[in-house]
């Protein structure tokens, strides 16, 4: 459990004394692809962190999914409104790859969270990063155009291109099918005639 115990440690300041009590709680999951993790109306009661893999959060929409959050490796993943607030969730919560998980129970996270400062810390810290992620995402459909939105996704999610659904991808950033696929074939052309400039 190498990488949950390196989250722990760096962004909460878990010392060794505490981490074996605190990852006793943490269950290993193997999550096949295509699963769900948590339906539309249901109560999140695990937080999970993704050591190896993909899940994708979306609403149901009348076309199809909309995407609000695509989540790897190396992340915490929850529905935030359901797990913390213990209320019916309003999205679902997919795995797009197989996954390895570790996770933790509500009721076993507020035991923690008592116990021990330094999982207060962390949680609030995650939740915190969340917020932000949700709030650059909001400002990136929102204020940008359709190129923008392509560029700055790409340079700060490339983990994802080539992993995710073009339906996906496209949701997530606010964007038609088509219009995803004409701002990927523009840098693609873009990509090509600037190898064939250095090439001369």
């Amino acid at each position: 459990m190498n990488k949950p115990l390196q989250e722990l440690t760096t962004q909460a300041g878990v010392t060794e004394a505490i981490l074996g009590e605190i990852l006793h709680y943490f269950k290993k999951e193997i999550i096949a692809k295509d699963a769900i993790v948590l339906r539309t109306g249901q109560v999140s009661d695990s937080w999970y962190y993704i050591e190896s893999g993909l899940m994708h959060v979306y609403n149901e929409g009348d076309e199809g999914p909309e995407t609000t959050w695509l989540v790897a490796e190396g992340k915490f993943i929850a529905s935030a409104e359901s797990f913390f607030g213990q209320q019916p969730s309003l999205e679902t919560i997919k795995t797009l790859e197989n996954c390895v998980c570790y996770s933790l129970k509500y009721a076993d996270l507020r035991y923690l969270q008592q116990k021990f400062i330094e999982i207060s810390r962390l949680s609030l810290q995650l939740m915190e990063r969340q917020i932000v992620e949700s709030n650059q995402r909001i400002r990136l459909v929102a204020t940008h155009p359709a190129s923008k939105r392509y560029e700055l996704f790409c340079k700060h999610h490339s983990h994802l291109l080539g992993r995710v659904k073009i339906d996906y991808l496209a949701s997530y950033l606010g964007l038609s099918r088509a219009t995803f696929l004409a701002e990927q074939k523009k840098v693609y052309k873009n990509l090509k005639n600037s190898l064939k400039s250095d090439s001369k």
